[in-house]
């Protein structure tokens, strides 16, 4: 992604729990009698509600053990191949049992949650990988939590702060920067490129104003941030890590 004039198209996000939508009433319970969380890490800032974006990495099984998707190992080591899941509580569709075993989830978690397969896929399962009336037990790592109905916040933390001259908002500047997702997976990245700062896109330029030639600086990029090209996938927060190497 040009962060002067655009983006590469990326592939669109997997759906990893596809179709069944936050409701699915009228299938009997199984084994797992009731939905159950179990925190291993408590984590930490606001807890999670309807309405709200929760960032997760993930792994489920079936509760003979055999795991059938995940985009996380058992270590908790992001697939890189793969994207964090982003979900909206109570909007997003997938399986009942994530909207309801992610309310009171904090950054920072890690949570498993059983849920019975009246909560899942119901009867008919998901061949071949989830038989009918399969229970699933889900670990997850919890990334982020955006809280619905407040605005966006760019952040901006220096990794090494420079000596030259501070960039302002008419500098022109010669830089290098890599766009990660929360997974560590680059979906762009530039050497050496230069740019008047008006010129690049919103929030990114007044992200790096006050850095200085020599710096280097990570901008943490929540979803709903300036998007101009709209190729970034919806729910998505990012980071960018940028270095200026001079400033005129």
């Amino acid at each position: 992604m040009l962060l002067l004039v655009g983006c590469k198209k990326k592939e669109a996000l997997p759906t990893i729990i596809p179709g069944q939508g936050p409701k699915m009433a009228g299938v009997p319970e199984g084994g797992f009698k009731t939905l159950t969380t179990v925190d291993k890490e408590p984590g930490h800032g606001p807890a999670a509600k309807l309405g709200d974006i929760v960032v997760v990495l993930y792994y489920g099984k079936l509760t003979d053990g055999t795991m059938f998707d995940s985009n996380m190992d058992e270590q908790f080591k992001p697939n890189i191949e793969k994207d964090p899941y982003s979900v909206i509580l109570g909007v997003t569709e997938v399986i009942q049992g994530w909207h309801e075993g992610l309310v009171g989830a904090k950054e920072g978690m890690i949570r498993t949650v059983n849920i019975p397969y009246a909560k899942a896929y119901g009867s008919a399962g998901r061949p071949p990988e989830i038989p009918g009336k399969s229970d699933l037990i889900f670990t997850m790592k919890i990334l982020k939590v955006f809280k619905a109905g407040v605005a966006p916040s760019i952040e901006a933390e220096d990794v090494k702060t420079g000596t030259g001259p501070k960039v302002t908002m008419a500098s022109t500047i010669k830089f290098s920067y890599k766009g990660m997702f929360l997974t560590g997976r680059a979906f762009d990245e530039q050497e050496d490129l230069s740019s008047p700062v008006a010129k690049l896109i919103p929030g990114f330029k007044d992200a790096i104003i006050g850095m200085q030639a020599g710096g280097t600086r990570k901008i943490s990029w929540p979803p709903g941030s300036p998007n101009p090209t709209g190729q970034i996938p919806p729910g998505q927060p990012l980071e960018y890590v940028i270095e200026v190497k001079s400033v005129q």
